[in-house]
This record gives structure tokens, C-alpha cells and sequence, in this order.
């Protein structure tokens, strides 16, 4: 297993952007899963989801707390969450928060996204 892995590009990107999948338990007993394109943000200190991406797979918050997102400051919902990474590497237990994201943005991965041991 790799706990790591890298993205190379022959041309200059404005973003770097992976195919990931999005684990989230709607209810206790039942985990669900959603591929989507995240966009990693190395600024980013939190990890956030779209309200749309939340409306659109029924997720409802666990709680809600303030934040300053992408789109200015605002109160967001909070979720626990798994993301596994395009090498296969499951990242468990991190809270991700529902906002308003700018574009067609479905995910930001902020720097709380990393295996520490």
C-alpha cells in the first residue's frame, strides 16, 4: 500500500484536481459512497463539500459551526467523513463542512486530508 501518490501533468494546470471517492454514513448503520473530482487547496486548513453535492446525496449535517470558506463567512454544516484517494489509500475519520462553493466545485481538500502517524 502507498501512502502517497502523485499526479503529473505535461502542461501548466490552474488547480490540481483527483477523482476521489467521498464515504459518508447518512444513517448509523449505513455507509454510503459517491466518486466525484475534489480540488486540492494546500491554503485550505478544512476539507468542505458542496451544498449541492450534500442536497444531491441527501446528506444532513451532524451539526453546524462558522466558517470562512471560498465564498466569504458563513454557517456550515458538519459531517464525518472517509476519502479515498486515487492509489487506493483510505483517509477515515475526518469532518468535512457543507458550504456554498464557488462553479461546479463539489469538494475541497484542505490540508486536514492527510495521514498522520
Amino acid at each position: 500500500m502507498y501512502l502517497s501518490f502523485a499526479q503529473r501533468y505535461d502542461f501548466r494546470v490552474p488547480a490540481i484536481i483527483s477523482q476521489v471517492e467521498l464515504c459518508y454514513r447518512r444513517t448509523e448503520r449505513n455507509e454510503e459512497t459517491a466518486n466525484i473530482n475534489a480540488v486540492w487547496d494546500t491554503g485550505a486548513t478544512k476539507t468542505f463539500i458542496s451544498q449541492r453535492l450534500a442536497d444531491k446525496l441527501c446528506i444532513i449535517p451532524l451539526e453546524f459551526e462558522p466558517v470562512l470558506s471560498a465564498t466569504g463567512r458563513q454557517m456550515a454544516g458538519l459531517i464525518d467523513i472517509s476519502v479515498k484517494l486515487p492509489n487506493g489509500l483510505r483517509i477515515p475519520d475526518k469532518r468535512a463542512f457543507i458550504c456554498g462553493l464557488p462553479g461546479s466545485i463539489d469538494m475541497i481538500i484542505g490540508m486536514d486530508i492527510r495521514l498522520v502517524q
